[in-house]
């Protein structure tokens, strides 16, 4: 059957696994093995559903994706159902790059990536990394139909694609808020390949972690009053490498700017012309315009700016940019009109949990996206007055 087989399928194609215990004495912790027997409530689970195992499961994924949706604050279409990562990366392939594409690699990378590639017929550029563990700048400057930059540990969504939190929120507000790389690309589809070795443990803003001994100190770092720790920062690689991968993806980005995109402090803006609401909880007071959720507008603080003015025709006026339709907020004219976007900068019908900022588009088929950077603290003065 060798002659039929694909020219992309060499002999001896396949996936080598890695070393498994014949007997099952130990676990293989870079394969998400545990050494800890299941919880009884999943194995409950199994047993209760085993009747059902004879027929095919719901093919949209439902009620688990209905049920992921829902706790993070996201619409079902929004969530994807796989058999593991490789089925969701194999679909990657097949969704987004026709054969004989460029897709580009690094190396080391994920073991399974390479097979995927031959699978989909696609032709692999590969960049070595450094010694250091850095990817050189021709990885971010040779064109490609898909770029995938496998992260050595688990990076939090905080780090690779932004959040709503504030230097209000912070726990260590003393330590700086990393550059956001996914904000930073200017790939058309943006893959971030988490867990690739597992080789440097949880990644997530160095002002999130918790600084408690023994495990990180720091004498103007010693409480968490708004609960942004996670309880295995001892995996970590800790609060200051942390930073430094998403500094040096932005670096690597950077190779190759989105000449569309511009990052801007700024916050969200509703109808009535008030900042979205401050999140509030228990533990928890947040400030207002950090969160998307009710937004028609973006107010961006000009450059090298830290305050916002609602009277227009001063330095620090900024820009508002509002939804289609809305030309005013009171007497302050709408600089600019768009949509909004989601952190890749892909346009969105509203704002939701995943939105980053705005999309404006022009005549002639240009474009400009503003990522909104909500984290420092802006300065507010007057307040505008209802959309129209």
């Amino acid at each position: 059957m060798s002659r039929y087989r694909k020219p992309s399928i060499e002999q001896g194609f396949g996936y080598e696994p890695g070393e498994q215990a014949p007997d099952g004495s130990w676990a293989k912790l870079n394969s998400n093995e545990s050494p800890i027997d299941p919880s009884p409530l999943a194995i409950k689970a199994l047993v209760d559903y085993s009747g059902q195992l004879r027929r095919y499961p719901n093919p949209l994924g439902e009620p688990l994706r209905s049920a992921v949706a829902e706790y993070h604050e996201v619409e079902p279409s929004q969530v994807v159902i796989g058999a593991g990562a490789d089925q969701i990366l194999g679909w990657c392939f097949r969704a987004f790059a026709d054969p004989a594409d460029v897709v580009l690699l690094t190396k080391p990378t994920y073991a399974y990536l390479p097979m995927l590639a031959k699978l989909a017929s696609v032709r692999v550029v590969t960049t070595e990394m450094s010694r250091s563990g850095f990817a050189p700048p021709e990885f971010g400057t040779r064109p490609g139909r898909l770029r995938f930059i496998v992260n050595p540990g688990e990076a939090f969504p905080g780090l690779m694609l932004g959040g709503p939190w504030g230097i209000e929120d912070a726990s260590c507000p003393a330590r700086d808020n990393p550059p956001v790389p996914t904000w930073h690309s200017s790939a058309r589809y943006r893959f971030q390949v988490g867990l690739g070795d597992d080789l440097i443990g949880y990644e997530k803003p160095a002002w999130s972690y918790l600084y408690e001994a023994p495990i990180y100190t720091s004498p103007d770092c010693t409480t968490d009053p708004h609960n942004h720790h996670h309880g295995l920062e001892d995996e970590s690689v800790g609060p200051m490498a942390s930073n430094l991968v998403a500094q040096t993806l932005t670096a690597l980005l950077d190779q190759t700017p989105d000449p569309n995109a511009q990052v801007r402090l700024g916050r969200y803006v509703k109808a009535d012309g008030i900042l979205t609401d401050a999140y509030t909880t228990a533990t928890d007071q947040g400030a207002p315009g950090h969160f998307p959720a009710g937004a028609v507008a973006i107010w961006l603080a000009a450059p090298g700016q830290t305050t916002l003015n609602a009277a227009p025709g001063h330095p620090d006026s900024g820009t508002i940019v509002a939804l289609d339709g809305i030309r005013s907020f009171g007497g302050r004219r709408v600089d600019l009109n768009g949509h909004f976007m989601d952190f890749d900068g892909a346009d969105q019908a509203g704002p939701d949990v995943s939105t980053r900022g705005m999309l404006v588009k022009a005549g002639g088929g240009s474009l400009t996206r503003y990522y909104v950077n909500v984290y420092p603290a802006l300065t507010v003065t007057g307040t505008l007055g209802a959309s129209r």
